[in-house]
């Protein structure tokens, strides 16, 4: 049986996700980093300190998902009385839609106005040319398209000057973009194209002069339940971690062994009788 990516069954990957969120700190501890960093990021930057006096901040959200990032990015422009606007490019009709009903039930969102485009970023690149952002956000997304040094381009030429971006991208030690890289040609037939990890962004980020500056949330999966085939969250996360819609069903067990052998490697751990992958992102904040 050929193996189906999980990003075409719309259903299967919000569970997929569902599941590695509960299994996985990385979502806190980016909500952490956005609420505690992101502030002092924006007004140690002097070129970034007058978008901050814009009645109207202009965002830009690369695939916002359900919209759990966006919601803490308001909050740091909404502390200041202004208004925002967002244009989300979000693909999966299931999460944009919850991101859109959830902003819509909170009276403390009234400020944000969305407009959400079920596209990808390339196509959205392939015909903006002329709309300024002050802020543009790509948190996790750069695995899914085919160009990531093309689409931080395109995206850089979209800000504002004194505009910000902000990437969250797996670094080095990240396990799951490890899988992909390594098993992802044994898994498709059309295999992905290799993903540059946060190191190698950061050296594009550079080479292309941009200023910018850069660091690390360090974050771990508990994959324990991955070790029982019988376990459904464990499959959702093997989902998860190979981009394969119900992997552990239709993988050969020859593949099924090889990336299980992950576990044994330097990307993952034993501690207390758990076993747990790294996960830690790299964060590079960029200033045009």
């Amino acid at each position: 049986m050929s193996l189906v990516p999980l990003t075409e069954n719309e259903h299967r990957f919000a569970e997929a996700f569902k599941q590695f969120r509960k299994a996985s700190d990385q979502e806190s501890l980016m909500k952490q980093w956005i609420v505690d960093d992101l502030p002092k990021v924006i007004h140690s930057n002097p070129s970034t300190v007058k978008f901050m006096d814009t009645n109207v901040i202009q965002i830009l959200g690369i695939g916002s998902g359900f919209g759990n990032m966006d919601m803490l990015i308001f909050d740091v422009f909404g502390n200041n009385n202004q208004k925002v606007n967002e244009i989300v490019l979000e693909p999966n009709k299931v999460e944009v839609e919850k991101f859109k009903s959830t902003i819509k039930s909170l009276d403390q969102y009234r400020f944000v106005n969305l407009e959400c485009l079920p596209e990808t970023v390339e196509s959205y690149m392939a015909r903006n040319t002329s709309r300024k952002f002050h802020f543009i956000h790509c948190i996790h997304v750069l695995y899914y398209v085919k160009n990531p040094a093309a689409i931080i381009e395109a995206a850089y030429n979209c800000l504002e000057e004194g505009g910000m971006m902000l990437i969250i991208h797996a670094a080095a030690s990240h396990g799951i973009n490890h899988v992909k890289n390594t098993f992802g040609a044994k898994l498709f037939a059309s295999p992905p194209k290799y993903t540059p990890n946060g190191s190698q962004l950061e050296k594009l980020v550079h080479d292309l002069g941009y200023k910018y500056s850069s660091d690390i949330i360090n974050a771990k999966l508990d994959m324990t339940e991955c070790q029982n085939p019988a376990s459904q969250n464990g499959n959702l996360i093997w989902d998860f971690i190979t981009h394969v819609a119900s992997f552990t069903e239709n993988a050969s067990p020859e593949i099924k062994g090889a990336i299980n052998d992950v576990t044994k490697s330097e990307f993952c751990y034993r501690n207390g009788g758990k076993v747990f992958m790294n996960i830690d992102s790299s964060v590079l904040i960029i200033v045009k």
